[in-house]
């Protein structure tokens, strides 16, 4: 009865073991989870922004270029953060 309470005990002891390695496998960093959201967020308000600047710029209502260069380079910045894409997607969502 001992020897099979130790097996019993020794099997379920590797098969949480396993469950463990899996989970942290396949565990998603919340703060890269994060900073890709933000990206993503703020790429979709510069680019509101960005329409707005040109709509005014062609308007003549924009007195200078800057608020366009200003989002230009920040968006530039952005895309150079998201050219690796995070470990979390998949093949085919890495793929395009």
């Amino acid at each position: 009865m001992t020897r099979a309470l130790f097996r019993l005990l020794a099997l379920l002891g590797g098969v949480l073991l396993g469950l463990v390695v899996l989970d942290r496998t396949f565990a998603v960093d919340s703060n890269l989870y994060r900073s890709v959201s933000e990206d993503l967020a703020r790429l979709s308000t510069l680019d509101a922004q960005l329409d707005q600047d040109v709509l005014r710029s062609r308007l003549h209502i924009l007195a200078h270029y800057d608020p366009l260069v200003a989002a230009e380079v920040e968006i530039r910045a952005i895309h150079e953060r998201l050219l690796t894409p995070p470990p979390y997607l998949s093949a085919a969502g890495r793929a395009g």
